[in-house]
């Protein structure tokens, strides 16, 4: 895991200019102080900016990359942000130009592997954030912690499993449809509700002994190949062939005068169907859903970070708000989704019922016979067949945009009226006929079982056709279910698994910054049948969810907290250091040091980087960390112009100082004056024990150079020391003027800052310290204290003193 040497920004958020933080070729962790106000989450934004080209709570409307830059920087000028790693494979320079364009200068495969690597990382915890995750919904944990779980990936898989099986159950449901179909035109030839293969075989195999027929029939094939050896059914063959032929030609004209369809059902149909084509917008939706899950998911990705977006390309204000209205537009998409699935559901039972029709009509026009009916039974059953092709044709139209079906059902039920009167008229002549032709008992015995067994072996062939269809599409809906069901089996033990050992470092690390305390055995579950994780934990002997049912704010601070470490510790692999912006804001004043030890103790193996206003925690983690892999640094100022001020040692403040003079900035210069005189006059006060007035907690080092420079000089005259009536003390007085004009913008400014004032102002600062060198060994005044009681110091010679 990589760790930052040295973080550098210029022109970024509230850095004006800044020198670089470094974190040493050891990439120590380090604690930035300084106020409210000061600057110091800028370096949280610069490194957020780096990894992610986007600063996640500055995306809101009409702010974003609007407010990257800082607002001094001339517009010829870019805003960057320098980051060196431990891995230099990973370091670049980030630049922001004026049009807001974010670019990397390093652009090789290594580096982009490892802003990829850590995107599902958490790296960065700001106070804001701390509750919030505690707070949110059990779906919205769920989809807050999968990418540091690597679960989008096995929730799509889910979702793609489901929507299969969903799939396979309306196919299932289709052919069931028609099964029943089937299943009813069975039981009116065979009289009885039961049509199962055993009935049906039974049922045949009485009739077949009619037809003297002894072979087995098991199935259709059997029957047919029964039938076509059965000898002759009447005393000649002319009048066998007849009968055949009328017999044939009667039973199909009964099933056609018998046949009765529920017009209703394609109503529905037509109804479902101009409703859904007729809201455009909604097929829309329905077209575009592809298309919109590859935007939010490439979005949710961070693969998409330009300020335009993904799919045409126009500007946007707001990639996160783009990305919400993208899963709102796919919810509505899921929704025309179910709309159609019902509306093809009415499609199928009405193709079923109009194909039986037409199988019925066009089996009553092929009949080839010589009989006075035969042209008007074929005719009114051509047209019904017509009319049923025609019905077809457009129960099979796509669904599209502004389409309109309008099916002629009060056409087909006259048509099928008529059918069905011609037909009965014609069945009744064939009857008679029949009954001219007097076949015997046994003739008519086996001419009715030809009949009978003629029919079934049509519907028994379509039935085991079905009922194969239904076998191949049933078995794939269950093995789909068995394996979905396995799925969620294996996805909720691996989540239980996973979460369980985030849960045993949340509670340990909960139990350290609240011990003694009754709470144990913090616990994130996934809850499943929720599609999302829930906390709960142990609070004196009973267990409790939410956490916010019995947590303060300042505990429920913590448990953000301790998820925030436990899942960097357990899930971060790219980047090896943290980022804590002010987490100790609504903190208990007795928990810092807790947390102090925890962060040095048990996060030892992570580079952090902790910014805070609190001076109290600030010098707690002083105390605590191991000066040897801890470094501190202090923001001392902000000003619009400058931006941040960072604490410098004394050398390294006048070296500032030196090249802001040479630059000609005077007011970069007079900012640097002012801190140079106030740390210089300090240095002065506490080494030589000058008295100064009581001020409580912070305010204590937030002296004026004019007050430190009065009390110093009082102090001084009241010691008797000589130096004190040298002549820089009154040229101090109006230099400390000076650095409060430098430091401190003015209504109505009388004279700019000039730079020979700058100068004179550091070259008093030079001359005061010069009061107490001793001119005969060097020394300052302070080089040896005689008494420690009487607090009396002088130089090594001894020629100048203190008392």
């Amino acid at each position: 895991m990589v760790k930052i040497r040295r973080l550098k920004a210029e022109g970024f958020r509230g850095i004006r200019r800044s020198e670089p933080l470094e974190f040493t070729n050891r990439c120590k962790s380090m604690v930035i102080f300084g106020e409210n106000g000061y600057g110091k989450s800028s370096f949280v934004d610069a490194i957020e900016c780096f990894l992610e080209n986007r600063i996640d709570h500055l995306e809101r409307e009409n702010v974003g990359r609007a407010a990257y830059r800082h607002r001094a920087l001339p517009s010829d000028s870019a805003a960057t942000v320098d980051i060196e790693f431990s891995d230099s494979r990973c370091s670049s320079v980030l630049t922001m130009d004026s049009n807001r364009r974010i670019r990397h200068a390093n652009t090789t495969a290594e580096f982009k592997d490892f802003l990829a690597r850590g995107q599902c990382e958490r790296v960065i915890l700001r106070q804001r954030e701390l509750a919030n995750f505690v707070d949110k919904t059990k779906r919205e944990k769920l989809q807050d912690i999968a990418p540091l779980l690597g679960l989008e990936c096995v929730d799509d898989l889910r979702n793609q499993l489901r929507t299969a099986s969903r799939e396979l159950a309306q196919d299932v449901q289709s052919v069931e449809a028609r099964l029943e179909e089937r299943r009813k035109s069975l039981r009116g030839l065979l009289g009885q509700g039961s049509v199962e293969i055993d009935d049906l075989q039974a049922w045949a195999k009485e009739e077949a002994e009619k037809l003297g027929i002894v072979n087995k029939v098991l199935s259709s094939a059997d029957l047919r190949d029964a039938l076509a050896g059965v000898g002759p059914l009447a005393s000649t063959a002319d009048r066998e062939g007849r009968l055949r032929v009328i017999h044939d030609a009667r039973g199909k004209w009964e099933i056609l005068a018998k046949t009765e369809v529920d017009l209703q059902q394609l109503s529905d149909f037509e109804t479902a169907f101009n409703s859904l084509a007729a809201d455009r917008a909604a097929l829309h939706r329905l077209a575009l859903r592809q298309l919109y899950d590859a935007g939010a998911r490439i979005i949710a990705e961070g693969v998409w970070t330009e300020d335009t977006c993904p799919l045409c390309l126009q500007p946007v204000e707001d990639l996160r708000l783009l990305a919400k209205d993208l899963v709102k537009r796919l919810e509505e998409a899921a929704g025309v989704d179910q709309r159609q699935a019902e509306m093809e559901g009415k499609r199928v039972v009405a193709q079923t019922r109009v194909e039986a029709m037409a199988e019925r009509a066009q089996a009553a026009a092929e009949i080839e016979l010589e009989h006075p009916a035969i042209d008007m039974v074929s005719g009114t059953a051509g047209e019904l067949r017509a009319k049923c092709d025609l019905l077809r044709q457009m129960l099979n139209t796509t669904l599209r945009p502004g389409a309109r079906l309008t099916l002629d059902t009060d056409g087909l039920a006259d048509s099928l009226d008529r059918s069905r009167e011609v037909a009965l008229h014609g069945s009744q002549a064939l009857a008679a006929e029949i009954e001219a032709l007097k076949p015997s008992k046994e003739e008519r015995t086996r001419l009715e079982a030809f009949g009978h067994l003629s029919a079934l072996a049509s519907d028994w062939e379509r039935l085991e056709a079905l009922l194969g269809e239904h076998g191949v599409v049933d078995q794939q809906a269950s093995s789909l279910q068995r394996i979905l069901s396995a799925f969620e089996a294996l996805e909720r033990r691996l989540m239980s698994d996973i979460l369980s050992s985030i849960s045993g470092d949340v509670t340990a690390f909960y139990k350290e910054l609240h011990p003694g305390e009754d709470y144990d055995d913090v616990v994130l579950e996934f809850l499943p049948d929720d599609r999302g994780v829930e906390f709960s934990l142990v609070a004196y002997g009973e267990r409790i969810s939410p956490p916010r049912l019995i947590l303060s704010e300042s505990h429920l601070n913590s448990l953000g907290i301790c998820l925030f470490l436990a899942a960097a510790r357990g899930f971060n692999r790219a980047n090896g250091f943290l980022v804590l912006d002010d987490v100790v804001n609504s903190f208990d004043a007795g928990h810092r040091g807790q947390l102090a030890e925890l962060l040095v103790q048990e996060l030892s193996d992570f580079q952090l980087i902790v910014l805070t206003h609190d001076p109290i925690w600030f010098d707690i983690l002083k105390r605590i960390a191991p000066a040897a892999a801890w470094e501190f640094r202090k923001i001392v100022g902000w000003s619009y112009e400058q931006g941040i001020e960072m604490e410098l040692s004394p050398r390294d403040q006048l070296a500032r100082l030196d090249r802001a003079i040479a630059t000609g900035d005077e007011s970069w210069a007079g900012n640097l004056v002012r801190q140079h005189m106030e740390g210089r006059l300090k240095f002065l006060c506490e080494a030589l024990g000058a008295r100064v007035r009581y001020r409580s907690g912070y305010q204590n080092e937030r002296r004026t150079a004019g007050e430190l420079l009065q009390d110093l000089h009082a102090h001084l005259q009241h010691r008797e020391f000589g130096g004190a009536s040298h002549p820089v003390w009154n040229s101090l007085q109006a230099c400390a003027f000076v650095a409060n004009i430098a430091s401190h913008d003015q209504r109505q400014p009388i004279t700019g800052l000039s730079m020979g004032d700058i100068r004179y102002a550091r070259q008093k600062v030079e001359e005061l310290e010069s009061v107490f060198q001793c001119l005969q060994c060097g020394h300052p005044v302070w080089y040896a204290r005689v008494s420690e009681t009487d607090f009396i110091m002088q130089c090594e010679c001894g020629q100048l003193k203190l008392s």
